[in-house]
């Protein structure tokens, strides 16, 4: 934070590389994104414009992503879904942003928040419509429906 101006800027990144992902899936699994990562980044401004206590106006972004999943009952080493109407994820996308202010109020050691995100979203997998038969299994792509996200909410710190 430059703190005359009152200017931050925040950012955050991680990654998990799994190199038995694949081996998980089985033979042939060459399909199966065995990386995760994110990042994250925040910048706002910081001031006490209305004098109860300092006022913060932020906007924020975040990109996460993320490899193959197993579903929770799937057998260790299956190559495939083996379910009917089973489906397993190779990759996946979400991405979010977003607005917010916080309102400290000093006399009363407390924060009141109000934020908004939009999230969106994109997967990668394969759909199986046959139990046990991996002819019947198609992949494909698509985009999840967005999600917007009001938050509000108060701190009191005692």
């Amino acid at each position: 934070m430059h703190v005359p101006t009152g200017l931050y800027a925040f950012g955050a990144h991680g990654r998990v590389w799994d190199d038995e992902r694949k081996d998980a899936f089985g033979p042939g699994a060459d399909w199966a994104k065995d990386k995760d990562q994110f990042w994250y980044v925040q910048g706002g401004i910081e001031r006490n414009w209305f004098g109860i206590g300092k006022t913060t106006l932020y906007g924020e972004y975040y990109k996460g992503d993320y490899g193959a999943s197993l579903k929770d009952n799937a057998p260790v080493n299956a190559a495939l879904p083996v379910g009917a109407a089973e489906i397993w994820l190779t990759e996946s996308e979400v991405k979010m942003w977003g607005v917010g202010v916080v309102q400290n109020i000093e006399a009363a050691a407390m924060d009141l928040y109000l934020s908004y995100r939009h999230y969106s979203g994109e997967v990668a997998g394969f759909e199986c419509t046959v139990a046990g038969n991996p002819d019947s299994c198609d992949f494909g792509t698509g985009k999840l429906e967005d999600f917007d996200a009001v938050l509000a909410g108060g701190i009191i710190r005692f």
